[in-house]
């Protein structure tokens, strides 16, 4: 955001926060939990103000201010909801990158635009997006962008039904793959060849893909910290494509978090971190070391 045309600071997502839930009719401890202040005189205040503005809205009544019911998203055992999560974390992305993406991608604000640097803009148009929904649309926007009249749209249309058609038949049990493929990278996945490797590597692809870090079973073997570090630093670049099930785990067991810990509690000073975790690293670094988030260093 532009500071000349809009202030944001972080306690106007904390109090928009608790607009919504107060306002959604939301248990008052339920909400204080989800806000995690660390007195009840803190959280009162943005009770008080959201309870002022929903009796001005209560006066002039805007359609446009209602909200849904509010549910807590607070979460007791944080661990269990890692592993619920455990197959999307390697595709999780900074939340400056999922705002970039946005614009460059659906609102199709790319570099040079004149909207780029104008916040008011680039709100105005987030307000007028409108997600596709269903394949028919997204066949449409694509006919839009690549200028091609109705006739051949309409025949693009028939030719993708066909080809969907076309796969459900070779693969009735389950086409969804193969579809998502198509969908997706724009090729039909190539037919599954008799060679399937051995047991172990298919147990290895079991609820994921092909990439499987190859290097990281090693890392326990490295004396140095310096060098287990240095390898995990090349491991995060190779996280491409989808992870096997060893791969993730190790990615939110011991990549992550040792490198959120370096980010964050050592300003990425590789020495500095070397220093504390020489005596007690640990493979599982975020269970018996740093989970890497927070302020301070330590679980």
């Amino acid at each position: 955001m532009a500071a000349r045309q809009i202030k944001v600071g972080l306690q106007m997502f904390r109090k928009t926060a608790y607009l919504l839930g107060i306002w959604g009719d939301g248990e008052w401890t339920a909400l204080k939990q989800s806000g995690r202040h660390k007195t009840e005189t803190s959280a009162e205040i943005y009770k008080r103000d959201a309870d002022t503005l929903k009796l001005i809205d209560d006066v002039f009544k805007n359609p446009k201010n209602r909200v849904s019911t509010w549910r807590p998203i607070f979460c007791e055992t944080p661990k269990e909801a890692t592993y619920l999560n455990l197959e999307s974390t390697a595709y999780a992305l900074p939340l400056h990158e999922v705002a970039c993406q946005f614009i460059h991608r659906e609102l199709g604000v790319n570099a040079g635009h004149p909207f780029l640097t104008d916040s008011l803009a680039l709100v105005n148009a987030a307000m007028k997006y409108k997600k596709i929904e269903t394949a028919d649309e997204e066949i449409l926007k694509f006919a839009r962008e690549e200028n091609i009249n109705e006739e051949k749209a309409k025949k693009l249309r028939h030719l993708v039904l066909a080809a969907a058609l076309e796969l459900s038949q070779k693969h009735p049990g389950s086409p969804t793959n193969e579809l998502e493929t198509l969908h997706t990278t724009g090729k039909v996945a190539a037919s599954p060849s008799n060679n399937q490797g051995s047991p172990e590597e298919a147990q290895k692809r079991k609820r994921g893909g092909d990439n499987d870090l190859d290097g990281r079973k090693e890392i326990a073997k490295i004396p140095r910290l310096e060098d287990k570090l240095s390898q995990l630093l090349e491991l995060d670049t190779k996280i491409t494509g989808e992870l096997t099930e060893g791969a993730r785990t190790f990615v939110v067991r011991t990549l992550n978090p040792v490198l959120s810990c370096l980010k964050n509690h050592f300003s990425g000073n590789q020495q500095a971190f070397c220093d504390r975790w020489r005596a007690g690293f640990k493979a599982k670094f975020s269970n018996g070391c740093c989970n890497g988030k927070g302020n301070s260093c330590g679980l």
